[in-house]
């Protein structure tokens, strides 16, 4: 029961850290939202260039 206790409140813990950690990271211009938009557009490039490559 101890044991139950523990991982409940461990894991509450690690998902109010890292929401925490979220949205501190917002403030502070940390995120990585530049990243994620190089990512979205060269998986648009990849999916495209696959669509011509089955056209052809």
């Amino acid at each position: 029961m101890n044991a139950l206790v523990k991982s409940v409140v461990s894991g509450f813990g690690f998902s109010l850290g890292a929401a925490l950690f979220r949205q501190a990271s917002k403030k502070l211009g940390l995120d990585d939202e530049k990243k994620k938009e190089a990512a979205s557009k060269e998986a648009e490039k990849a999916t495209t260039s696959e669509s011509d490559d089955t056209e052809a």
